[in-house]
């Protein structure tokens, strides 16, 4: 006896291969919805990612330093992705222009919007501990 997944996969199947297009469109729209996300095993690192495999978020633990750091290497990140991206999407553009393609690919993805540049880094917080006193091992 064949389960539910078993028949909703072949519905499915019996629809993507009536309409191809229409699959494929659907496909590309979902694979721009996917994320990820993970955390450390100890907890203190957390990510999220695109369906690009982009880190749209980190987390670098709780002191006010690690929020500052996180925001320094997901800004860092994002814009050398954007450069890249628009870069690529540039590339394809040509053989647009040219003639070779008809238009850009659809999973070519857009490049990320920059989010506001985060503050330029400031002397050290007189709050937080010098970086030697917070590591265990200085004990």
């Amino acid at each position: 006896m064949r389960g539910l997944d078993d028949e909703f996969r072949e519905r499915l199947l019996r629809s993507m291969r009536r309409n191809p297009a229409k699959a494929l469109d659907d496909a590309l729209a979902r694979t721009r919805e996917v994320t990820g996300a993970a955390r450390s095993p100890d907890g203190r690192v957390e990510v999220a990612v695109d369906a690009t495999g982009m880190l749209t978020r980190l987390d670098l633990g709780p002191s006010r330093h690690d929020e500052a750091l996180a925001r320094q290497i997901s800004y860092a990140v994002l814009k050398a992705s954007a450069g890249a991206r628009a870069e690529v999407r540039n590339l394809y553009a040509g053989l647009v222009d040219a003639g070779v393609i008809d238009e850009l690919p659809a999973w070519l993805p857009e490049p990320p919007p920059l989010p506001a540049a985060p503050p330029a880094r400031r002397g050290p917080d007189p709050e937080e501990p010098p970086y030697e006193l917070r590591s265990e091992d200085a004990w």
